[in-house]
C-alpha cells in the first residue's frame, strides 16, 4: 500500500532572460519539448550536448526534471546542484530557485534522505514555490518517515488549505488520519479516514488503514468491514499494478478471522491473498499458522518451508524457522524442532531468542549441561534487556538445580529475585531447594514465608496450594486445591488447569494413585499442552511408573521423538 502520493509537479521553467548563445539555448528548447513529451532519455541527450557548449543552468534543471522521472535520483540531485552553482549567469532574478530547491526536495525525499529533503523543502517555501500546497505535503511525508507525527499532521492541514482537488484531498485527510492514530488518537483518526473517503469513495486507502488500527484496539469485525471495503473497491476496478496491495489485503482479513479463532474463513481469505499474488513469503507463514491451528501439521511444515524459501531478510527467514520448530516441540517432535533452529541459527547467529530456544529444548532432552551452555550464550546476547535477562537466569537455575548444582541453582534465583522482588514464585523456588534439596528448614521456611505473603496478596490459589504442600501442610494443600477447582468447575480452560495442578499436588505429596486419578481427570477435561505435561518436573515420580504410559497412550499422547 502507498501510504503517501506524490503528485508530479513540472519543475517551472522560463526561457532565459536573454540569448546568449543562440545554439546552446535551442538545444534547451528541444530538450523542454522532448521533456514535455516524455522522451526523457532524448531531452537527457539534447541536455548534455547544451551543456557541452556552455555550461548553463537551465540545461541541469531540465535534465534533473527528466531523471528524476526515471528514478535515477542521485545524478539528478547532482544536477540540481550544478543548476545552483551556475544560476546567476543564466538567471538575473531568484524565481527559478523554489523549482530547483523542490526538485532537489523530491529526490532525496525518494532516497530516504527525510532531513535533507525537508530542508530542500523549507527553501522552496523560502523562495516563493508557487504550489505551495504540494511543498507542505511532501515536507509532512518526510516528517512521517521520521516518525515526526505532529509536525506531519500540521503539513498535511496546511496542504489541505490550498488544494482543492477531491483526490487529493482524500488522500491527505487519509494521511492525517495516519498521524492521529500513529499519536494514538484513534477517534481522530477514524474522523479523518471518513473525510478521505467522502471526497473519494474510490480510495481504498483510508477503509485500509482504519480497518488497520480498528484491529489494533481488537474490533475485528470492524476491521474485516473495512478490508471488504477495500477489497470491493479493488474488484470493481482491476489494476493490475495494485495486485500486491489486493494480496495484502486478503492476508489482513485472514488474520481477522484468524483471530477470531474461525479458521476455515482464515483459510479461505488468505488462499485468496496466495491466489493474488503467490510469491509472497509473510502470506505463506500466515497460512501456515492457520494450519498450524487447524492441526493440519503436514500443510503448516509446507508453508513456511514455502516462506523460508521466498524470504529473503535472514532476520526474518530465521524467525520462520523459529515459528516451525515452535510447532515441532508441541508436537513432541524434539529431532525436527532441532533441525529448524539450527539452521535458525545459522542464518541469525545473533538472535539471543534462538539460542533461548534451543536451551529449552535441549531441556526436554534432558541434556541439561547443552541446555545450560545455551542459556548463557542467550545471556550474553541479552545483556542490555534486564527482562530477558532474569528470564533467562531463572530457566538456568531450574537446569542447574536438574543437575545437582543447588548452590548455582539458589544463586540463579537470588539474582533473579533482584530484578523483580516481587515475584512469589521466585521466593516459593528457593524455599523449595532449601526444603528438599539443601534440607535447610530456617532458609526453606523464610522463603517460603515470603513466597505466601506475595501470592495472598494476588489471591494466587494455585501457588498457595503448593506452598503449602512444600511446608508440609499437605492436608491444608489438598482441601484448598479442591475448592478451587471447585470455583472454576464452569471454566473450560482453567478447570483443566487446575485438575493438572491437583496431579501435580498428589505427585509431590507421593500420593501416586491420587496423582493418576487426576492426571485421568485433566486429560479427559481436556488439557492438550502435552509439552508440558511430558516435561513437568512435578510428576517425575509418576513417570517412573507404568501406569504413566497407559494413561497416555488412553489419551493418545505423542511420545517425543528425539
Amino acid at each position: 500500500m502507498n501510504r503517501h502520493f506524490f503528485p508530479y509537479l513540472i519543475a517551472i521553467l522560463f526561457f532565459g532572460q536573454s540569448l546568449l548563445a543562440q545554439d546552446f539555448d535551442d538545444l534547451n528548447n528541444q530538450a523542454y519539448k522532448e521533456r514535455d513529451n516524455k522522451n526523457y532519455q532524448k531531452a537527457i541527450e539534447l541536455c548534455t550536448q547544451s551543456i557541452n557548449k556552455k555550461v548553463n543552468a537551465r540545461s541541469y534543471i531540465i535534465r534533473a526534471d527528466c531523471r528524476y522521472e526515471l528514478n535515477d535520483y542521485r545524478a539528478a540531485i547532482d544536477d540540481c546542484e550544478s543548476a545552483l552553482t551556475y544560476y546567476s549567469e543564466y538567471y538575473s532574478d531568484n524565481k527559478e530557485k523554489a523549482g530547483i530547491y523542490y526538485m532537489m526536495g523530491r529526490s532525496k525525499h525518494e532516497l530516504g534522505r527525510y532531513s535533507a529533503a525537508i530542508s530542500d523543502y523549507n527553501s522552496a517555501l523560502t523562495y516563493n514555490y508557487e504550489e505551495t500546497g504540494y511543498v507542505y505535503w511532501n515536507r509532512g511525508a518526510c516528517f512521517y518517515e521520521s516518525g515526526k507525527y505532529k509536525e506531519a499532521d500540521d503539513d498535511y492541514s496546511k496542504a489541505i488549505d490550498r488544494i482543492s482537488a477531491s483526490n487529493d484531498l482524500s488522500t491527505l485527510y487519509s494521511n492525517r488520519g495516519d498521524c492521529k492514530a500513529q499519536l494514538d488518537d484513534y477517534e481522530a483518526a477514524y474522523t479523518f479516514y471518513a473525510r478521505a473517503i467522502s471526497y473519494n469513495a474510490k480510495n481504498y486507502n483510508p477503509y485500509w488503514q482504519r480497518g488497520h488500527y480498528k484491529s489494533q484496539e481488537y474490533k475485528y469485525d470492524e476491521a474485516l468491514a473495512d478490508f471488504d471495503m477495500a477489497i470491493g473497491i479493488f474488484t470493481a476496478n482491476p489494476i493490475a499494478s495494485d495486485n500486491n496491495d489486493l494480496a495484502i489485503l486478503y492476508r489482513n482479513k485472514a488474520l481477522m478471522y484468524k483471530y477470531k479463532k474461525q479458521y476455515d474463513e482464515a483459510l479461505a481469505a488468505i488462499n485468496k491473498s496466495v491466489e493474488t499474488d503467490p510469491n509472497m513469503a509473510k502470506t505463506y507463514r500466515i497460512r501456515g499458522q492457520i494450519y498450524q491451528a487447524m492441526k493440519k501439521y503436514d500443510k503448516a511444515r509446507a508453508d513456511y518451508e514455502n516462506a523460508i524459501t521466498l524470504q529473503t531478510d535472514k532476520k526474518i527467514k530465521a524467525n520462520i524457522y523459529l515459528d516451525r520448530s515452535m510447532m515441532e516441540w508441541s508436537l513432541l517432535d524434539y529431532k525436527s524442532c532441532l533441525d529448524d533452529l539450527n539452521k535458525a541459527i545459522g542464518v541469525d547467529p545473533e538472535n539471543g531468542m534462538l539460542f533461548w530456544h534451543r536451551g529449552l529444548l535441549y531441556g526436554y532432552k534432558k541434556n541439561y549441561p547443552a541446555a545450560i551452555k545455551e542459556c548463557n550464550a542467550a545471556l550474553e546476547l541479552y545483556k542490555s534487556d534486564s527482562s530477558s535477562t532474569a528470564s533467562l537466569l531463572w530457566q538456568r537455575a531450574l537446569y542447574k538445580d536438574y543437575t545437582g548444582d543447588y548452590n548455582g541453582a539458589t544463586e540463579d534465583f537470588q539474582a533473579y529475585l533482584k530484578y523483580y522482588p516481587k515475584s512469589y514464585s521466585g521466593y516459593y523456588e528457593l524455599g523449595r531447594i532449601f526444603k528438599w534439596r539443601l534440607k535447610n528448614n530456617d532458609l526453606a521456611n523464610a522463603n517460603l514465608d515470603k513466597a505466601e505473603d506475595l501470592a495472598e496478596k494476588v489471591n494466587d490459589t494455585s501457588k498457595l496450594c503448593y506452598i503449602a504442600l512444600v511446608k508440609g501442610n499437605k492436608e491444608e494443600a489438598y482441601k484448598k486445591m479442591m475448592e478451587h477447582i471447585e470455583v472454576n468447575k464452569n471454566d473450560e480452560y482453567q478447570y483443566k488447569w487446575e485438575l493438572h495442578n491437583m496431579t501435580c499436588i498428589y505427585a509431590l505429596a507421593g500420593n501416586a494413585q491420587k496423582a493418576f486419578e487426576y492426571l485421568d481427570r485433566s486429560l479427559k477435561a481436556g488439557f492438550d499442552d502435552y509439552l508440558h505435561l511430558v516435561n513437568d518436573r512435578d510428576l517425575l515420580s509418576l513417570m517412573k511408573l507404568p501406569q504413566w504410559k497407559t494413561i497416555l497412550a488412553k489419551y493418545k499422547v505423542p511420545a517425543p521423538k528425539m
